[in-house]
């Protein structure tokens, strides 16, 4: 369907903030920002794509402009995306992110543009003009490709226990990440012979096998076979799921099962090749959360009278500095001694205004380079590892120490004496 914010603000008091045109609305952030797409009734929960035509307004410069998703639902609402829209043509930004409850909708927001005007008709300001809105979801065909390649042929009305043993025996070896006999594959077959002979369907007696394996521990956890060596199948198990936090891949399968994978050259050649997909970003997310503690940058919140400018997308941009900065020493081999003190720091124009540094403009990060007398630098100084050691309201010295500690140094601080 395709949406005009024109149309839904018409006739409402949200049209005294907003400059109304024939065919579309600027925004200017006003404060109250009526530009939640309230029209827009979702099918239900999935992926929607956007395709938002834009311009900035009355201005040279790009405008950032702001989606959130989730606005009336029950959770919280949250960035779906941050573009720079650039003056000029009508530009159309594209957007795909999850709507989870009926009522969640979207929301369309001008950055750092302008607060408490309210005279938009003679507002000489920067704007955000925004026309046609498409919503095109829930994305994804049914039944989904995946379904196809699981039942591999076979008729799930009509299928026959040969069937599920060839489909069992397909699926076992990737649920399980190894190779499997007759001891494997029986009690799972055996869950589907069960169901047929209480006269269920085929598709739901295969549902008894596949949800059988998929609660099993060999598919819940990495089972490692004693012993002073792993073997090949475990070791590209445990390196899958450290660099990708996934199951290993076709290749990875096929260099398990010929047993090379514990040559040093082979092992090599897959880190690299592991670490060189899209999927090993997730490394850096998971390490970074876990090593700096980033998975609690929302335990806290910054107090709102004396932060007021702490927002989504700085914090959002305070995140993602960290993990670009972890992969630009990994990618480029940098010395350990950059997480301690760098010349330079990954930051977009919403971080570097927080860090007083000029010159930067856009909101996509970037490596910027810092002069010498500068106090940024490394990890320490990072707006995130900052904040996860912070009360929301003041500095911690003590907080801080620990931290350090614990995940710089590795010498976690003593007990207090007693009596203290």
């Amino acid at each position: 369907m395709t949406v005009n914010l024109r149309d839904i603000i018409r006739g409402t008091e949200g049209e005294k903030t907003v400059r109304v045109t024939e065919d579309g609305v600027v925004l200017f952030n006003a404060g109250y920002n009526p530009s939640v797409l309230s029209t827009f009734d979702n099918p239900g929960p999935g992926r929607y794509r956007l395709r938002i035509q834009a311009r900035a307004a009355q201005t040279e410069k790009p405008v950032t402009m702001l989606v959130y998703a989730g606005v009336w639902g029950l959770r919280d609402k949250h960035i779906a995306g941050y573009f720079d829209v650039p003056p000029g043509e009508t530009t159309t930004v594209e957007i795909i992110d999850r709507l989870w409850e009926p009522s969640d909708t979207f929301e369309i927001y001008p950055v750092d543009t302008v607060h408490g005007q309210n005279d938009p008709e003679h507002y000489d300001g920067p704007g955000l003009f925004v026309g046609d809105v498409e919503i095109e979801g829930p994305l994804g065909e049914w039944p989904p490709p995946s379904r196809a390649s699981v039942l591999g042929g076979a008729d799930p009305e009509l299928g026959t226990m040969d069937d599920a043993e060839r489909i069992l025996g397909g699926f076992l070896p990737l649920a399980f990440r190894r190779p499997v006999g007759p001891e494997d594959l029986d009690p799972i077959l055996a869950l589907v012979r069960t169901a047929l002979e209480a006269g269920r369907p085929f598709e739901k007696a295969l549902r008894s096998g596949l949800k059988g394996a998929l609660c099993s521990p060999e598919f819940l956890f990495l089972e490692e076979p004693g012993g002073a060596e792993l073997g090949d199948h475990a070791l590209a198990a445990r390196l899958s799921y450290f660099l990708w936090s996934s199951m290993p891949d076709a290749e990875l399968f096929a260099i398990a099962e010929q047993g090379s994978l514990r040559r040093a050259d082979v092992l090599h050649r897959q880190v690299e090749r592991m670490l060189g997909d899209a999927r090993a970003k997730r490394f850096t997310e998971n390490f970074t959360g876990q090593w700096l503690k980033l998975r609690e940058i929302d335990a806290t919140l910054p107090d709102q009278i004396l932060y007021p400018d702490y927002d989504e997308l700085l914090k959002r941009s305070m995140v993602e500095e960290s993990h670009r900065f972890f992969g630009e020493i990994l990618d480029s081999d940098l010395s350990l001694a950059h997480f301690i003190d760098s010349d330079f720091i990954f930051a977009n124009e919403r971080l570097a205004k927080h860090y007083g540094i000029e010159g930067v403009t856009g909101q996509a990060l970037r490596k910027v380079s810092l002069p010498p007398d500068s106090v940024r630098g490394g990890v320490l100084t990072q707006a995130s590892v900052l904040k996860v050691t912070a009360n929301g309201t003041s500095t911690s010295p003590v907080l801080r120490g620990v931290w350090l500690l614990d995940n710089f140094l590795g010498y976690p601080s003593p007990p207090p004496p007693m009596g203290v």
